[in-house]
Protein backbone atom coordinates (compact mmCIF):
# COMPACT_ATOMS: atom_id res chain seq x y z
CA UNK A 1 0.00 0.00 0.00
CA UNK A 2 2.91 2.70 0.71
CA UNK A 3 4.38 1.82 -2.29
CA UNK A 4 0.67 2.43 -4.44
CA UNK A 5 0.41 5.81 -2.48
CA UNK A 6 4.23 6.95 -3.28
CA UNK A 7 3.48 6.08 -6.99
CA UNK A 8 -0.15 7.89 -6.87
CA UNK A 9 1.51 11.37 -5.44
CA UNK A 10 4.66 11.02 -7.47
CA UNK A 11 2.23 10.75 -10.83
CA UNK A 12 -0.27 13.75 -9.14
CA UNK A 13 3.08 15.68 -8.52
CA UNK A 14 3.43 15.63 -12.27
CA UNK A 15 0.89 17.20 -13.19
CA UNK A 16 0.64 19.66 -10.56
CA UNK A 17 3.90 20.47 -9.54
CA UNK A 18 7.09 22.12 -10.69
CA UNK A 19 10.29 23.29 -9.25
CA UNK A 20 11.79 27.26 -9.22
CA UNK A 21 15.89 26.60 -8.48
CA UNK A 22 17.76 29.87 -8.44
CA UNK A 23 21.61 29.01 -7.73
CA UNK A 24 24.47 31.15 -7.59
CA UNK A 25 26.54 31.81 -10.79
CA UNK A 26 29.92 31.33 -10.17
CA UNK A 27 29.82 28.43 -7.86
CA UNK A 28 30.10 26.09 -11.07
CA UNK A 29 28.34 23.26 -9.25
CA UNK A 30 25.33 23.38 -11.45
CA UNK A 31 25.03 20.14 -12.78
CA UNK A 32 25.79 18.42 -9.48
CA UNK A 33 23.08 20.30 -7.72
CA UNK A 34 20.64 19.51 -10.78
CA UNK A 35 21.91 15.84 -10.07
CA UNK A 36 20.63 15.80 -6.65
CA UNK A 37 17.36 17.79 -7.19
CA UNK A 38 16.47 15.60 -9.55
CA UNK A 39 16.73 12.32 -7.67
CA UNK A 40 15.00 13.72 -5.09
CA UNK A 41 11.70 15.21 -7.13
CA UNK A 42 11.78 12.46 -9.32
CA UNK A 43 9.49 13.76 -12.51
CA UNK A 44 8.60 16.93 -11.20
CA UNK A 45 9.65 19.05 -13.67
CA UNK A 46 12.87 21.65 -13.21
CA UNK A 47 13.38 25.38 -14.29
CA UNK A 48 15.83 28.22 -13.08
CA UNK A 49 18.97 30.35 -13.27
CA UNK A 50 22.32 30.92 -12.21
CA UNK A 51 22.38 34.34 -10.74
CA UNK A 52 24.48 36.68 -12.19
CA UNK A 53 26.25 39.61 -11.22
CA UNK A 54 25.84 42.15 -14.35
CA UNK A 55 28.55 40.86 -16.60
CA UNK A 56 31.43 41.51 -14.58
CA UNK A 57 31.69 37.57 -13.65
CA UNK A 58 33.19 38.36 -9.92
CA UNK A 59 30.96 36.86 -7.39
CA UNK A 60 26.86 36.12 -7.44
CA UNK A 61 24.03 35.48 -4.91
CA UNK A 62 20.75 34.19 -4.23
CA UNK A 63 17.88 35.56 -1.47
CA UNK A 64 16.63 33.32 1.16
CA UNK A 65 15.80 34.29 4.45
CA UNK A 66 16.09 38.12 3.97
CA UNK A 67 19.71 37.12 3.45
CA UNK A 68 21.82 37.03 0.19
CA UNK A 69 23.92 34.23 -0.11
CA UNK A 70 26.98 33.04 -2.42
CA UNK A 71 27.79 29.65 -3.35
CA UNK A 72 24.14 28.85 -2.82
CA UNK A 73 21.29 27.77 -4.53
CA UNK A 74 17.51 28.00 -3.28
CA UNK A 75 14.53 25.56 -4.24
CA UNK A 76 10.84 26.19 -4.78
CA UNK A 77 8.67 23.73 -5.27
CA UNK A 78 5.10 25.58 -6.87
CA UNK A 79 1.73 23.22 -6.58
CA UNK A 80 -0.94 24.31 -8.59
CA UNK A 81 -4.40 24.03 -9.79
CA UNK A 82 -3.60 26.21 -13.25
CA UNK A 83 -2.12 24.34 -16.23
CA UNK A 84 1.29 24.76 -16.68
CA UNK A 85 3.98 23.91 -18.82
CA UNK A 86 8.14 24.19 -18.51
CA UNK A 87 9.90 25.05 -22.07
CA UNK A 88 13.42 25.70 -23.15
CA UNK A 89 14.09 26.88 -26.24
CA UNK A 90 17.80 28.30 -28.16
CA UNK A 91 18.66 30.23 -31.18
CA UNK A 92 21.61 28.82 -32.41
CA UNK A 93 22.61 27.21 -35.86
CA UNK A 94 25.20 24.50 -35.52
CA UNK A 95 28.05 25.13 -38.62
CA UNK A 96 30.66 22.78 -39.88
CA UNK A 97 33.68 23.71 -38.29
CA UNK A 98 34.24 21.16 -35.20
CA UNK A 99 36.86 21.22 -32.39
CA UNK A 100 38.03 18.73 -30.45
CA UNK A 101 39.13 19.52 -26.71
CA UNK A 102 42.58 18.03 -26.36
CA UNK A 103 43.44 19.30 -22.51
CA UNK A 104 41.06 21.12 -20.35
CA UNK A 105 40.14 21.25 -16.44
CA UNK A 106 36.62 20.20 -16.08
CA UNK A 107 36.36 20.87 -12.06
CA UNK A 108 36.94 24.43 -13.13
CA UNK A 109 35.83 24.40 -16.68
CA UNK A 110 38.36 25.53 -18.59
CA UNK A 111 39.97 24.55 -21.51
CA UNK A 112 43.57 24.83 -22.60
CA UNK A 113 43.95 23.20 -26.00
CA UNK A 114 41.89 22.51 -28.93
CA UNK A 115 42.48 20.23 -31.57
CA UNK A 116 46.34 20.44 -29.87
CA UNK A 117 46.59 23.70 -30.06
CA UNK A 118 46.32 26.41 -27.56
CA UNK A 119 42.40 27.25 -27.05
CA UNK A 120 42.13 30.77 -27.80
CA UNK A 121 43.77 31.05 -31.10
CA UNK A 122 42.20 27.84 -32.36
CA UNK A 123 38.81 29.33 -31.64
CA UNK A 124 40.06 32.35 -32.94
CA UNK A 125 40.66 30.72 -36.41
CA UNK A 126 38.33 28.15 -36.31
CA UNK A 127 35.33 30.52 -35.27
CA UNK A 128 36.33 32.86 -38.14
CA UNK A 129 36.86 35.52 -35.72
CA UNK A 130 38.57 38.87 -37.13
CA UNK A 131 39.81 40.43 -34.05
CA UNK A 132 41.67 39.09 -31.46
CA UNK A 133 40.18 40.74 -28.61
CA UNK A 134 37.91 38.30 -27.91
CA UNK A 135 35.79 40.01 -25.43
CA UNK A 136 31.94 39.68 -24.04
CA UNK A 137 30.77 40.55 -27.13
CA UNK A 138 32.92 38.65 -29.53
CA UNK A 139 32.29 35.63 -27.41
CA UNK A 140 28.44 36.04 -27.74
CA UNK A 141 28.54 36.31 -31.43
CA UNK A 142 30.52 33.39 -31.73
CA UNK A 143 29.14 30.69 -29.80
CA UNK A 144 30.06 26.76 -29.65
CA UNK A 145 27.84 23.46 -29.03
CA UNK A 146 27.89 20.28 -28.09
CA UNK A 147 25.59 17.43 -29.66
CA UNK A 148 23.91 15.34 -27.34
CA UNK A 149 21.70 12.39 -28.55
CA UNK A 150 19.70 14.73 -31.79
CA UNK A 151 19.84 18.01 -30.03
CA UNK A 152 23.13 20.66 -30.33
CA UNK A 153 23.16 22.57 -26.98
CA UNK A 154 25.21 25.78 -26.31
CA UNK A 155 28.62 25.45 -24.09
CA UNK A 156 29.51 29.21 -23.15
CA UNK A 157 32.98 30.65 -23.20
CA UNK A 158 32.79 33.42 -20.53
CA UNK A 159 35.77 34.82 -20.78
CA UNK A 160 39.86 34.17 -21.75
CA UNK A 161 42.48 34.32 -19.95
CA UNK A 162 45.99 35.34 -20.02
CA UNK A 163 47.67 32.76 -20.74
CA UNK A 164 44.71 32.25 -23.94
CA UNK A 165 42.41 29.56 -22.16
CA UNK A 166 38.90 29.48 -22.42
CA UNK A 167 36.96 29.64 -19.41
CA UNK A 168 33.29 27.99 -19.66
CA UNK A 169 30.17 29.07 -18.08
CA UNK A 170 28.59 25.08 -18.84
CA UNK A 171 30.34 21.63 -18.45
CA UNK A 172 33.41 20.82 -20.52
CA UNK A 173 35.84 18.11 -20.54
CA UNK A 174 38.18 16.51 -22.44
CA UNK A 175 37.57 14.83 -25.58
CA UNK A 176 34.45 16.96 -26.08
CA UNK A 177 33.66 17.85 -29.99
CA UNK A 178 32.95 21.60 -29.92
CA UNK A 179 30.75 22.94 -33.35
CA UNK A 180 31.20 26.72 -34.28
CA UNK A 181 27.65 27.62 -34.29
CA UNK A 182 25.80 30.68 -35.74
CA UNK A 183 23.26 32.70 -33.96
CA UNK A 184 20.19 33.32 -34.99
CA UNK A 185 17.47 36.01 -35.13
CA UNK A 186 15.32 34.98 -31.44
CA UNK A 187 12.55 36.92 -32.86
CA UNK A 188 10.28 35.17 -34.56
CA UNK A 189 11.45 31.28 -33.04
CA UNK A 190 10.13 32.87 -29.70
CA UNK A 191 7.12 33.99 -30.94
CA UNK A 192 5.85 30.83 -32.04
CA UNK A 193 7.15 28.94 -29.01
CA UNK A 194 4.27 31.32 -27.15
CA UNK A 195 1.87 30.27 -29.87
CA UNK A 196 2.83 26.55 -29.88
CA UNK A 197 2.45 26.90 -25.57
CA UNK A 198 -1.32 28.63 -25.63
CA UNK A 199 -2.20 25.90 -28.39
CA UNK A 200 -1.14 23.31 -25.50
CA UNK A 201 -2.68 24.91 -22.34
CA UNK A 202 -4.75 27.55 -23.41
CA UNK A 203 -4.27 31.47 -22.44
CA UNK A 204 -0.93 32.32 -20.59
CA UNK A 205 -1.15 34.58 -17.43
CA UNK A 206 2.45 34.71 -16.58
CA UNK A 207 6.13 33.66 -17.99
CA UNK A 208 8.56 32.93 -15.80
CA UNK A 209 11.93 32.93 -17.52
CA UNK A 210 15.10 33.08 -17.52
CA UNK A 211 17.41 34.16 -20.34
CA UNK A 212 21.28 34.01 -21.22
CA UNK A 213 23.07 37.09 -20.96
CA UNK A 214 25.25 35.82 -23.82
CA UNK A 215 21.64 35.64 -25.66
CA UNK A 216 20.22 39.32 -24.74
CA UNK A 217 24.30 40.26 -25.76
CA UNK A 218 23.51 38.58 -29.31
CA UNK A 219 20.19 40.29 -29.46
CA UNK A 220 22.03 43.66 -28.69
CA UNK A 221 24.25 43.22 -31.10
CA UNK A 222 21.90 42.49 -33.99
CA UNK A 223 19.64 45.23 -32.59
CA UNK A 224 17.01 43.10 -31.79
CA UNK A 225 16.56 43.65 -27.80
CA UNK A 226 14.15 45.95 -28.29
CA UNK A 227 11.47 43.68 -30.53
CA UNK A 228 12.09 40.51 -27.88
CA UNK A 229 11.53 43.33 -25.05
CA UNK A 230 8.11 44.41 -26.66
CA UNK A 231 7.47 40.21 -27.19
CA UNK A 232 8.63 39.71 -23.69
CA UNK A 233 6.23 42.63 -22.47
CA UNK A 234 3.08 41.77 -24.80
CA UNK A 235 3.13 37.99 -23.29
CA UNK A 236 3.66 38.95 -20.04
CA UNK A 237 7.01 37.54 -19.31
CA UNK A 238 9.01 38.12 -15.94
CA UNK A 239 11.97 36.69 -14.74
CA UNK A 240 15.60 38.19 -15.08
CA UNK A 241 19.09 37.32 -17.22
CA UNK A 242 21.08 34.77 -16.39
CA UNK A 243 24.33 32.96 -16.73
CA UNK A 244 22.93 29.43 -16.91
CA UNK A 245 19.54 28.24 -17.28
CA UNK A 246 18.71 24.87 -15.11
CA UNK A 247 15.81 22.70 -17.71
CA UNK A 248 14.95 18.81 -15.80
CA UNK A 249 18.33 17.89 -14.81
CA UNK A 250 20.19 20.19 -17.59
CA UNK A 251 22.24 23.21 -17.56
CA UNK A 252 22.23 25.00 -20.28
CA UNK A 253 23.68 28.06 -22.02
CA UNK A 254 21.70 30.40 -24.54
CA UNK A 255 18.59 29.80 -24.29
CA UNK A 256 15.10 31.05 -23.12
CA UNK A 257 14.40 28.61 -20.16
CA UNK A 258 10.84 28.83 -18.14
CA UNK A 259 7.19 28.18 -17.30
CA UNK A 260 4.20 28.84 -18.68
CA UNK A 261 1.33 29.08 -16.43
CA UNK A 262 -2.00 29.05 -17.93
CA UNK A 263 -5.45 30.76 -16.48
CA UNK A 264 -7.90 28.85 -14.73
CA UNK A 265 -11.28 27.57 -16.92
CA UNK A 266 -14.05 29.65 -16.39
Amino acid sequence: METIACYRWARMAMTSCFGLVLIDGMCQREEIVLSAIHVWLGHIPIVGGSAGDDRRFERSWVFFGGRAHSDAAVLLVVKTSLPFRTFSSDNCRPGTAKMVVTKADPGRRIVQELNAEPAAIEYLRTSGIASRDLDLAALASHPLVVRVGDGYYARSVRRVDAAGALHFACAIDQGVVLTAAIPSDPVSPTRELFAQIRREIGEVSLYIGFECIYRRISAEQHQRDLDICDLYRSHRVFGCNTYGQLYGARHLNRTLTGVAIGMREL
